[in-house]
């Protein structure tokens, strides 16, 4: 049976050309007035009434067509999910900010829930709610599109070292197989680790292998790439998301009391879990947060409610910061 990670692999494969097929469906959605209508309730002989049906509209039947073309509908236990449930109730969802896996979840929840609640697929086109998933899911191959070293690149690299970089310290591939991949040799592979005066080189081999060390400490159930995508996309405004301190910030601390903290942490932003039930599957449930914030969150306080709590904390670095 194929998991997530299979269907994400399957996803990412898939050409410019592949997704046009679903995006090209947009302006037509945006243009359409009815994607469905009620039929049958018709006496087909006597005493015998045809059942009433939803009849949909040539572009619902379009985009269901094209969304199992391209695979978007996933095996997985849609009805035992009930974080989609919310996300598709919640009328000012920001879908932005789902990963593909999960806006792929959703289109597949509401395919299938149709089949138990005849026009649910259509109520959800007339509100709006899958024309937004589908703009999200293209925001999304756009981005993914875009260079990915982008964010923490520096200058004076190559991009065969680069793509070596991500797959050996990101995606942990073996340097046997990276050489295949390729098409280097091991021994220029050998090169480029033994330069110490490689700054650049070394700098992203070291992001980069941060970025692979608290995915593999999170255990978050998604491919590397997919969480790198979602690194790439928390980067812009990067700060806690409770007291709203940046890192520079926090360094500006360090740099006026050395024994800011006794832990080995403190100096860089960890992960939080906005609410601490749901796992680290749910990518939108996932913030950066100062390690005072994270550690006095813990799992007591609700997202909403130390968001107050991180207003005091903002007070208290201002004051000391402006010392």
């Amino acid at each position: 049976m194929a998991t997530i990670d299979d269907s994400l692999k399957q996803l990412n494969s898939l050409s410019k050309d592949d997704w046009a097929k679903l995006f090209n469906l947009i302006p037509k959605i945006e243009e359409t007035d009815s994607f469905g209508k009620m039929a049958g309730g018709d006496e087909i002989s006597p005493g015998t009434v045809e059942m009433p049906y939803w009849d949909w509209s040539d572009i619902t039947q379009s985009f269901v067509k094209t969304a199992y073309e391209l695979k978007l509908v996933l095996n997985f236990d849609w009805g035992e999910w009930p974080e989609g449930k919310a996300m598709l109730q919640n009328k000012s969802r920001d879908f932005d900010s789902l990963d593909l896996a999960t806006l792929c979840k959703l289109i597949t929840t509401i395919i299938r829930a149709d089949k138990f609640n005849d026009g649910y697929l259509v109520s959800l086109f007339e509100n709006g709610t899958l024309l937004n998933i589908i703009k999200a899911i293209k925001r999304n191959r756009e981005n993914s599109t875009r260079p990915k070293h982008s964010e923490i690149q520096t200058n004076g690299l190559t991009d065969l070292q680069e793509k070596f970089i991500w797959l050996a310290y990101g995606e942990g591939v073996s340097y046997s197989e990276i050489s295949k991949q390729l098409n280097i040799d091991r021994a220029q592979i050998t090169k480029w680790e033994s330069d110490k005066n490689a700054e650049e080189f070394n700098k992203l081999k070291k992001d980069v292998a941060a970025i692979r060390k608290t995915y593999m400490a999170k255990k978050i159930p998604h491919d590397f790439n997919t969480y790198k995508e979602w690194v790439f996309k928390m980067e812009t405004g990067k700060r806690c998301e409770y007291c709203k301190i940046t890192e520079d910030e926090i360094n500006q601390l360090w740099e006026k009391d050395e024994n800011l903290t006794k832990r080995n942490r403190g100096k860089k932003l960890e992960l939080d879990r906005k609410q601490p039930n749901l796992e680290y599957e749910d990518l939108s449930n996932i913030v950066y947060a100062c390690y005072w914030c994270n550690n006095a969150k813990t799992d007591t306080f609700t997202y909403e409610e130390f968001l107050e709590v991180g207003k005091t904390i903002s007070i208290i670095w201002k004051q000391r910061l402006a010392k």
